[in-house]
């Protein structure tokens, strides 16, 4: 049994870090966990949306919105998204990557069809099925004995720029493949000896394919290095839809091998129970089941009991006396459903007579942009106020209703939490959802759809305000009373943050990694 003292450093691996999604905010958490158990974290990412307190190490091709990474993708499944906008960020691209070192300090109630208005319109073509067949194994020899030429820049310059998707042939896609595995292996090899690496900490990057040469080339790291590896899932490629139908065979033998692969150095940690059933039933993997946590020293921090700073950030979001804040702490994505958020407000305003704004905190996907238009639209429609925390800062008179507020720039999402009255998840699917935990900790209630992972909380005895996809009058009677009834709403935030704090807190979370760690043979 390994010996925690003994380990040094680990480095905490994804296709992007430093932003506030789901997997960012884990990473960040489990590396602190990571220095408390005296291992040093070396992140290692294709970009890093902000700087982040541990030394960084950006190799491009890690980003799943990275051009050549979108093009295997693209080519690989029958469903292409429309993406050129992220292609544009690439398109002055003169080398293949740069490898960069950052130190930094170690019934429903009402009759609208919302469904039906928010459809997304992203453009999708077909790509028909080849019937051609390749060696894969071959193809596998070649990479793993790095027979695989070197990925030009010719080559790759040729590919982003020129080459059409439709001459993708099985043959060519599966030697770029393994030739861009080979390549970003190759870099994370240069990494593993730079910085003396002894573990792993892979976030999602061995679960969903969105960069399948990311996958071949992490489980080629692990064996030639013989590095015990941590690797989290926090959903998998199983799970979505658009992972269903690759456009050739070899593809479906890269999903099986790859994600998540099977090999003794890999400890795989799953997020909820319904992963761990998944993944043990399709790839007869016994995952640790570790939920994600809050670190509840946040909690500490005198802004937080700062009535002049609650009322600096209420100023600065430009919140009028009475005016209730509904918090959208999450990415303008479609599976969000941001829309039954905005249904919810317009409830409460136009039968009860509630003023609300709703703050949106996180940034909309590029692949998805039709799907914020819808939402600014739908807003702007109802008389909804939105409040966006992003980039987006064209000036359109078309919605008055809409604020573009530089929070971030002053503030952070723990301030978002700590001014709300309401925090919304009314999301389809989670895989977890960091949301629930952090509303819980700042004694906030919960205004969530029954997404499937939401039993495992609710199984804990938590209590929210639940609905299963429809605003019923059930639901809108409790929030009342909430807003209302200040015994009634105390005694509800204050037994979810003692079960919250009893089974998502860091103190819990290290002791699981520990057993993680005491799980790898000598």
């Amino acid at each position: 049994m390994n010996k925690i003292k003994s380990l040094k450093k680990i480095a905490v691996i994804s296709t992007r870090l430093g932003g506030i999604d789901g997997v960012s905010i884990e990473a960040n958490k489990w590396a602190e966990v990571f220095l408390n158990l005296r291992l040093t974290p070396i992140f290692v990412a294709g970009s890093f949306i902000k700087k982040t307190d541990f030394k960084q190490h950006i190799i491009k091709e890690l980003d799943f919105n990275h051009p050549l990474i979108e093009k295997v993708r693209q080519a690989s499944f029958n469903i292409i998204y429309n993406t050129a906008s992220s292609q544009n960020e690439y398109k002055n691209t003169n080398d293949i990557t740069s490898t960069t070192i950052i130190n930094n300090n170690s019934s429903s109630i009402s009759n609208s069809n919302i469904n039906t208005d928010l459809t997304t319109k992203t453009t999708e073509t077909t790509i028909t099925s080849s019937t051609s067949t390749v060696n894969i194994d071959t193809f596998t020899n070649n990479f793993t004995n790095n027979n695989i030429n070197t990925l030009t820049t010719t080559t790759y310059n040729k590919i982003i720029t020129n080459e059409p998707l439709k001459t993708f042939t099985e043959a060519n896609l599966q030697n770029l493949i393994f030739k861009t595995a080979n390549f970003i292996e190759t870099k994370i090899t240069q990494i593993i000896k730079k910085e003396k690496i002894d573990y792993f900490s892979i976030e999602n990057a061995l679960s969903i394919p969105l960069n399948i040469p990311l996958g071949i080339a992490l489980l080629e790291c692990i064996k030639k290095n013989n590095i015990p590896t941590i690797t989290r899932h926090h959903d998998f490629y199983w799970e979505r839809k658009e992972f269903l139908n690759p456009k050739y065979s070899f593809i479906n033998y890269i999903l099986e091998k790859y994600f998540p692969p099977v090999d003794s150095n890999i400890k795989h940690i799953v997020i909820n129970s319904l992963a761990y059933n998944s993944v043990l039933a399709k790839k007869n993997i016994a995952a640790f089941q570790i939920p994600n946590a809050f670190n509840f020293n946040i909690l500490k921090n005198q802004n937080f009991n700062s009535k002049e700073r609650a009322k600096e950030i209420k100023e600065f979001l430009e919140l009028k006396p009475g005016e209730l804040l509904f918090l959208q702490p999450t990415r303008i994505i479609k599976r969000k459903c941001i829309e039954r958020t905005i249904n919810l407000a317009k409830i409460l305003k136009n039968n009860y007579e509630f003023n609300i704004k709703i703050l949106i905190s996180g940034l909309y996907e590029k692949n998805e942009m039709d799907y914020f238009y819808q939402l600014l639209e739908y807003s702007r429609k109802e008389g909804i106020d939105l409040i966006i925390c992003n980039s987006f800062n064209r000036k359109n008179k078309k919605y008055p209703n809409v604020k573009i507020k530089k929070f971030f720039k002053f503030y952070n999402i723990y301030d978002l939490f700590n001014v709300c009255d309401l925090v919304t998840l009314p999301s389809d699917i989670e895989g977890f959802g960091n949301p629930v935990i952090e509303a819980c900790a700042f004694k906030k209630p919960l205004f969530v759809n029954k997404y499937p992972v939401l039993n495992d909380f609710l199984q804990k005895g938590f209590d929210f305000v639940v609905i299963e996809k429809d605003i019923k009058k059930e639901a809108i009677d409790k929030l009342i009373k909430i807003f209302k009834d200040k015994t009634y709403r105390n005694a509800i935030v204050n037994n979810n943050f003692k079960i919250a704090k009893k089974n998502y807190s860091l103190v819990m979370l290290k002791q699981q990694i520990k057993n993680v760690f005491s799980s790898f043979k000598n």
